[in-house]
């Protein structure tokens, strides 16, 4: 995969934007930051610890703990030319779905109807 493909693949997110961070291009959603390309390298996501465990457990080779500190908060480097379309959409569904807004749920909204009669 190269930087353009895995930057069009982002942007195919539910109100995915491009932004940047340090004179990196970031991704967000909802304000939030989902996915940070900080080289040509590697990009970076936030996913939980639990995701970060399974996509390194499922290639190594790709994806890594980032160092200093942020890779214990789940930020999680994968590498970009390795990366396939499938791999690098999962990762990043996951990512999205972190930084996403939530939707307030069924019971909550049942719960506020109830709460008027």
């Amino acid at each position: 995969m190269d930087i353009e493909d895995l930057t069009a693949l982002i942007l195919t997110l539910p109100d995915a934007r491009r932004s940047s961070n340090a004179d990196s291009p970031d991704f967000r959603v909802g304000g939030k930051i989902f996915a940070t390309l900080p080289s040509s390298q590697y990009m970076v996501l936030k996913l939980s610890l639990e995701q970060q465990d399974m996509v390194i457990a499922s290639d190594p080779q790709i994806f890594s703990v980032v160092p200093d500190g942020w890779g214990a908060r789940g930020w999680t480097n994968a590498a970009i030319e390795p990366l396939d379309e499938a791999s690098a959409l999962s990762a990043l569904i996951m990512a999205w779905g972190n930084a996403a807004p939530k939707l307030p749920s069924a019971r909550a909204g049942a719960n506020t109807a109830a709460a008027r009669h």
